[in-house]
């Protein structure tokens, strides 16, 4: 299906390689990409058709990454919507704190336009069963200024099988992994920040 699109369109690019888990494919991918924005969806979910035209809008010449809503959903039928409310803008130490509170900004990467330079030479972590958290911090400190829209764009399928879904799992401590290499990159780069970030550390640990 993916060969019979691209020779449809020229702008799309399949990459045929052997399963080695969601971080190599994106890192692949990344590798692969030669625009200058750079977004991410995830297999099973979906998005609205106007998402990345509206995220395009948004995004300014100092602006780096726009953020969208998503909603959780099990099936097909998400209605997304476009909402009139102002968006706000945020600096990287803003964006950085709510991450850490896990309010908005958030690890995901799916909800998101970036661009390409912000991203630079930073990839995900191959054999991670949680990549994402990895990856994300990174991104968000790299920013000049990133924006927040509250239009719902984004349609993030929930699967009972995933490892987020779990009572308990040992791959839920690559996410302990991830913040403690959050902890020092915020140490280094946004040290007004470590004592949330050490508390959200110890939490999540808890």
């Amino acid at each position: 299906i993916c060969d019979e699109w691209a020779a449809k369109d020229s702008r799309i690019h399949v990459i045929h390689k052997e399963n080695g888990g969601a971080g190599m494919a994106r890192n692949v991918a990344l590798d692969a990409s030669k625009g200058e924005l750079i977004a991410f969806v995830d297999s099973d979910d979906y998005i609205a058709p106007e998402m990345f035209q509206h995220l395009l809008g948004l995004l300014a010449e100092n602006v780096d990454i726009v953020e969208c809503a998503y909603v959780e959903t099990k099936d097909n039928s998400v209605a997304f919507t476009i909402s009139e409310e102002p968006v706000v803008s945020y600096t990287p130490q803003e964006a950085m704190r709510e991450h850490i509170r896990d309010t908005v900004f958030r690890q995901l990467i799916w909800n998101k336009l970036y661009r390409r330079a912000v991203i630079g030479n930073i990839r995900f972590p191959v054999g991670k069963k949680i990549d994402d958290e990895f990856f994300t911090y990174q991104v968000l400190g790299n920013a000049r200024q990133l924006v927040l829209c509250c239009s719902t764009l984004y349609a993030y399928r929930q699967q009972e099988s995933s490892v987020m879904h779990q009572s308990y799992s040992l791959n839920r401590l690559d996410g302990i992994e991830a913040k403690l290499q959050r902890l020092s990159f915020i140490c280094s780069q946004m040290p007004e920040l470590e004592t949330e970030a050490k508390i959200d550390l110890i939490m999540s640990c808890l």
